[in-house]
């Protein structure tokens, strides 16, 4: 990990190389990104994108704006600053519809849905993400929402189409958040011995992957349902486990979230 941080660090923006329509290191600093977030890296991830997003005002041309803006979406998506990501999302957008850069434009508008749901709009987010979904991993974010909407037969039927989309292609390292919401629609729905074999597969599944942070978010769902079936003493310490397994002096969003499940079943 540090030597591919490394050689980021001593990769200079180039055009001469393009990677996705984009300058090499864009494609290069998103997805290694997304790996650290995943993997549960965080100050990683954080110092990384920090360090890149001060890069961007240097950048010219809007194809590469608005993918480095998306770069910075995760990290505020990840910190919760809702109201940045917001901001930078419209930005994608507008940047995207007046150059014609479709993929871009349904990133911003996912991002601008997430931001707009934890802001109170949740119909909005919704609406938003549903229609830049463009990815499997947006395709999760959509059912989160839905789940929380109610919407229960909306996500389930979502998750049937993707899911056979998924297998043995690169969008597959999601297969466990998907399961995982799979276990919330079965939690929503009572069928709360249903839900803990969800999640148990959910958390497998990013244990195989070394996925921290889909475990982390599987293993809080998971402690929420046994506690509420009176087995709160087998939930918490493998809750308590995955959380001290983040060395990390950011709170994200997700230790926020699963921090709130053991109190509130305490």
């Amino acid at each position: 990990m540090r030597k591919a941080r490394d050689l980021i660090d001593r990769t200079d923006a180039s055009r001469r190389i393009l990677l996705g329509g984009g300058d090499q290191l864009l494609p290069i600093q998103d997805i290694f990104q997304r790996s650290l977030i995943a993997m549960g890296f965080i100050d990683e991830a954080v110092e990384t994108t920090e360090r890149f997003v001060q890069t961007i005002d240097r950048i010219e041309k809007p194809f590469e704006i608005a993918w480095a803006l998306g770069v910075k979406c995760n990290l505020c998506t990840l910190l919760g600053q809702n109201d940045v990501l917001l901001q930078d999302a419209a930005k994608i957008i507008e940047i995207s519809e007046r150059h014609g850069c479709t993929a871009r434009r349904g990133n911003g508008l996912s991002w601008r849905g997430l931001a707009r749901s934890r802001l109170g709009e949740l119909d909005a987010g919704i609406a938003d993400v549903r229609e830049g979904m463009v990815t499997q991993e947006r395709i999760c974010w959509l059912c989160d929402l839905l789940v929380q909407a109610g919407r229960l037969d909306e996500a389930s039927h979502l998750l049937d189409e993707a899911d056979a989309l998924v297998i043995d292609t690169d969008d597959a390292c999601v297969l466990a958040e998907s399961i995982r919401v799979r276990g919330q629609i079965a939690a929503c729905g009572n069928d709360l011995t249903g839900a803990v074999r969800l999640f148990e597969k959910a958390i497998a599944i990013s244990q195989r992957q070394e996925a921290r942070l889909f475990e982390l978010r599987a293993t809080a769902q998971l402690a929420s349902v046994l506690a509420r079936q009176g087995r709160a003493q087998v939930g918490e310490p493998r809750l308590h486990a995955i959380i001290d397994a983040f060395d990390t002096k950011h709170e994200i969003v997700d230790l926020v979230a699963a921090r709130k499940v053991f109190h509130t079943h305490r």
